[in-house]
């Protein structure tokens, strides 16, 4: 039976921890982004190297409950992941954040014209997945899993995506971004949360799977037109609000995992 108190209790202790760690990245992030702009092209801000956070507060949680172990910081954990949902994993972000340019063109927003660098894809992939991993050791191994069990994995998921997004305030007002930008990713973060645990909990709970798709969501981002200057999260909510709310309706808000029309694993 699973102790509510303990497991919240726990869980509290992450989000603290996470938000202490994160204090001095913060600071960081108010000088000069030289190092990560020569490193990628992209507009990130120092305090993006906060991605080591939730990992560091993981270890160190599981050690003072005495629970450090192989059973914990499954982040390779592969080998969990059936092959009918390898695609599902890598390819929902690309697709919906096509349909977002999409939009924006429909919509007559001023956009450059699309120029992939296909050159830069393995190295935005591999930077982006190295700190998917460390967050979601952190995000769903440790917090979400502890959770869930007590609440669906839809609320478990709502609420950790929406600490999960307030936790990025921080580094979106750093990067220049305006209100309106940061609510929209915000809402977009809460749905992306939803679809990562649909993602988890159809993967036999891999947090490698978890981290894949967080790492395409980054990918898939930064590919847009300019290296991501003119991604819109609010064309962005469109269309992973909208995949959240189908996935909850066809796999359930109980589990994200049961599938109405069959089974939901291959």
């Amino acid at each position: 039976m699973v102790d509510t108190g303990r497991a919240f209790r726990e869980a509290g202790f992450f989000f603290l921890l996470v938000a202490v760690l994160s204090v001095p990245f913060w600071v960081l992030g108010a000088l000069p982004a030289e190092a990560l702009s020569r490193l990628l092209p992209v507009n990130l801000p120092l305090s993006a190297l906060m991605a080591v956070c939730p990992l560091v507060a993981a270890v160190l949680l599981s050690r003072w409950n005495g629970t450090l172990g192989r059973e914990r910081l499954r982040i390779f954990d592969c080998r969990r992941i059936p092959w009918v949902w390898l695609m599902p994993v890598l390819m929902t972000m690309p697709v919906l954040t096509a349909l977002s340019y999409a939009l924006l063109l429909l919509v007559g927003a001023p956009l450059p014209v699309v120029a992939l660098d296909l050159a830069a894809l393995p190295l935005l992939f591999m930077v982006f997945l190295a700190g998917a991993l460390c967050e979601e050791a952190g995000w769903q191994e440790y917090a979400h899993d502890r959770i869930e069990g007590t609440w669906t994995a839809l609320s478990a998921a709502v609420f950790i995506g929406t600490i999960w997004a307030a936790w990025h305030i921080v580094p979106y007002m750093q990067a220049g971004h305006g209100d309106a930008w940061i609510f929209w990713q915000c809402a977009n973060t809460v749905a992306l949360r939803v679809l990562i645990v649909w993602a988890y909990n159809n993967t036999g709970k891999s947090v490698f799977a978890a981290s894949l798709f967080h790492a395409m969501i980054n990918t898939s981002v930064f590919l847009f037109p300019n290296y991501g200057s003119h991604y819109d999260p609010a064309a962005a909510f469109a269309f992973t609000g909208s995949a959240a709310v189908i996935v909850v309706w066809a796999y359930g808000a109980v589990s994200l995992a049961r599938f109405r029309f069959g089974s939901a694993r291959g």
